[in-house]
């Protein structure tokens, strides 16, 4: 009788424990947001809490992501900086969605 007790207690646990890898990990995918920077576009700002981690993809261009949860990337470009065939760079800011 106890051996029935265990396997069904081991089983419950596993799939307990699957669920909840499972449901975190979904989660987890969900916070990250990715965007892209060119050459010449600049990280400006992060608050507190929030964190941008940019990757080389190719040498003019960087694939950043923020896996904070609440935090976004704000950007804009600045017509003032571009000109003379060279387009717009963008300045951005990572900022909490809630405070």
């Amino acid at each position: 009788m106890t051996g029935r007790f265990t396997v069904r207690w081991l089983a419950i646990t596993l799939a307990a424990a699957g669920l909840t890898f499972l449901v975190l990990h979904t989660s987890r995918v969900q916070a990250d947001e990715t965007f892209i920077l060119g050459e010449h576009d600049r990280i400006i700002a992060e608050n507190p809490g929030c964190h941008a981690e940019c990757r080389i993809q190719t040498p003019s261009v960087r694939m950043c992501t923020i896996r904070d949860f609440d935090c976004r990337a704000v950007c804009m470009e600045v017509p003032e900086c571009g000109g003379m065939g060279r387009k717009a760079p963008r300045a951005c800011a990572i900022i909490k969605t809630r405070p």
